[in-house]
């Protein structure tokens, strides 16, 4: 073990205590097709703390320019409303497995609606998918990791699908020196499902980023 390694906090500092309360689940979702294996994790995760889901998708806003004509305003709104049939329909399909789902269309900056929601709702866990990387690099990308990271009062989860016998889930939490809190947070909601699960030092610099332990 390296000499930065060895200053951080491991998990056997962690008191073995899985006073785990999640009541409300933010779940960040592209509308992707790969959105249902999402979905359907997260309310498999809800399920075993009894929690609430709420599926939250972030449409770009309509460009505004001198040059935005109305053919452009009604592409948009045309394009909103077939966003919201589509996330209404996730959601149903949701309910038919877990009925406690509600679903919130956001327009505006992916990282920072999804902080938001979150916040206004007291979220306890966000969840999110590692599959698509257009949605993910502009939710979790480096640009986007510290605004999130330090904006969010809840750890974050991230859902790797599994493509292969073996692989396992993991999620991310908000950096370890943030509260020894959430790493615990993060240990007892990975031993409610059966899952593994790796943090990470999220610090400024990205060449001093590493998993710090798993």
């Amino acid at each position: 073990m390296n000499k930065v390694l060895e200053k951080t906090v491991t998990t056997e500092q962690i008191p073995n205590t899985y006073d785990l309360q999640v009541k409300k689940i933010v779940v960040a979702v592209d509308l992707s097709p790969h959105s249902e294996k999402t979905a359907a994790y997260a309310s498999g995760f809800a399920r075993s703390f009894g929690a609430s889901v709420i599926l939250v998708h972030v449409l770009t806003p309509e460009p505004i320019t001198e040059f935005t004509t109305q053919e452009v305003h009604e592409h948009f709104e045309e394009e909103r409303r077939e966003t919201e049939k589509k996330l209404e329909s996730l959601a149903e399909k949701v309910r038919e497995m877990y009925p406690d789902c509600e679903m919130e269309l956001r327009i505006g900056d992916p990282a920072e609606q999804v902080t938001l929601v979150a916040v206004d709702t007291k979220a306890d866990l966000i969840i999110t998918a590692s599959h698509h990387p257009g949605f993910l690099g502009r939710l979790f990308g480096l640009d986007q990791a510290p605004r999130i990271l330090h904006r969010a009062r809840c750890p974050v989860l991230v859902y790797h699908e599994e493509v292969e016998e073996g692989v396992r889930r993991k999620g991310r939490l908000p950096k370890l020196e943030r509260s020894r809190f959430s790493l615990s947070r993060g240990r007892g909601a990975a031993a409610g499902t059966g899952d593994s699960y790796c943090t990470f030092n999220l610090g400024e610099d990205p060449d001093k980023r590493q998993q710090v332990s798993s």
